[in-house]
């Protein structure tokens, strides 16, 4: 079990380090970030940038929902990276929802 817990801090870490223009002040909103940018392939990005723009295809969104599903237990539909919206947009939505279920968790325990 310890191994597991290893493993996970260094994938954290390595999300967390990737950059992804310093505009993301939030934390959370950065890892979020971090992991668009890993599975779109780009080392950095802009809140004004789609998903498109980034040269994301349909596979990559797939990709980008299940690890961000997988990590912070949040459902994406990956269509929603591949309408023409901005990624700001996209990551402060699931922000929000991070901390909704994050909330729901803390009320009901």
């Amino acid at each position: 079990r310890p191994r597991l817990q290893e493993i996970d801090a260094q994938r954290r870490d390595r999300e967390t380090k990737t950059p992804v223009s310093g505009v993301w002040d939030d934390p959370l909103a950065a890892r979020i970030a971090a992991i668009i940018s890993r599975e779109a392939r780009v080392r950095d990005f802009s809140r004004e940038n789609t998903f498109t723009d980034l040269g994301g295809d349909s596979l990559e969104a797939l990709q980008t929902a299940l690890s961000i599903e997988k990590t912070f237990g949040v459902a994406l539909d990956p269509t929603v990276l591949l309408e023409d919206r901005c990624l700001g947009g996209i990551v402060d939505d699931l922000t929000a929802s991070v901390r909704d279920v994050v909330a729901e968790d803390t009320y009901s325990s």
